[in-house]
């Protein structure tokens, strides 16, 4: 099989690139007295995936939540997924994706819910590189003017339809940017 690679790192570049611009512009503009500003957020938990076999395994994930108008996310984020395949090798799977999510409640707590794709690109072990699909629900909640907590689970397809696994993760998030 052809390798991703190039695509992967195309893809990786991509999301850096809309990441950067997108700051930069939340940073410029005048915002009301609902402002949303972009998050970064660090989560790690647990992954149940039926890829080769069915297990558990360590999962981890780093996100960029972008607002976009009243009720849109966009979410461009790197996941991280260590599993054993039949014969005991441990893979590591890195997951470059985008998501978009609606966020329809305003405050200190805010649900979420959102589909992407990505890419999965193996860093250890014999692997493949395939494309992702996934379907996410969760919260973010502020707990000061720079900090939150976010819960996250996420259920993937990997190979569309033929493996999967479901992320359940928390973690902390960092407001990039607020009215001080």
């Amino acid at each position: 099989m052809r390798s991703r690679r190039p695509l992967s790192i195309l893809l990786g570049v991509s999301l850096c690139f809309l990441a950067t611009s997108a700051v930069a512009q939340y940073r410029s503009r005048d915002r009301g007295p609902r402002e949303r500003f972009p998050q970064l957020d660090v989560l790690g938990g647990i992954s149940r995936y039926d890829i080769d076999r069915s297990d558990t395994g360590p999962a981890a994930a780093l996100r960029l939540a972008l607002p976009s108008g009243r009720f849109f996310v966009f979410e461009p984020g790197v996941g991280f997924l260590r599993f054993e395949n039949r014969f005991g090798e441990g893979i590591s799977y890195v997951m470059p994706e985008l998501s978009v999510q609606i966020e329809p409640i305003k405050g200190p707590v805010r649900p979420y819910f959102g589909v992407g794709a990505g890419l999965t690109e193996f860093l250890s072990g014999r692997g493949t590189n395939y494309a992702t699909m996934h379907a996410a629900a969760g919260v973010r909640a502020s707990i000061g003017p720079r900090f939150g907590l976010r819960g996250d689970a996420r259920a993937r397809t990997i190979d569309p339809f033929r493996q999967s696994s479901f992320d359940l993760m928390f973690g902390v998030s960092w407001r990039l940017g607020t009215r001080d």
